[in-house]
């Protein structure tokens, strides 16, 4: 089951749908990946593609202090993670 929300919306719902959502959340990433590996590149290709940089040049960048963290690089490099995380899970369950 794949769950989509954003920030804002956790922020701004009550502390009970906050709990849910994030249960959502903490529930679909234990879940065998179905298309979220795909989902997941996609995202980081558009942040590539936004920034006009490689995922490995950002992150040189990053370590070297010549690129500050804002909200989107963070958004970025949890992308990155969760990328080598889904490929380590699809791999362990082929």
């Amino acid at each position: 089951m794949k769950h989509s929300v954003t920030l804002k919306e956790i922020r701004e719902a009550p502390a009970s749908k906050q709990h849910e959502l994030l249960g959502a959340l903490v529930r679909a990433t234990k879940a065998r990946p179905n298309g979220e590996l795909t989902d997941v590149e996609a995202r980081i290709h558009a942040f590539e593609s936004r920034y006009e940089m490689s995922s490995e040049a950002m992150l040189a960048k990053l370590d070297d202090g010549t690129l500050g963290e804002t909200l989107d690089i963070c958004n970025w490099v949890m992308f990155i993670k969760l990328r080598g995380r889904l490929a380590e899970r699809a791999s362990r369950s082929s």
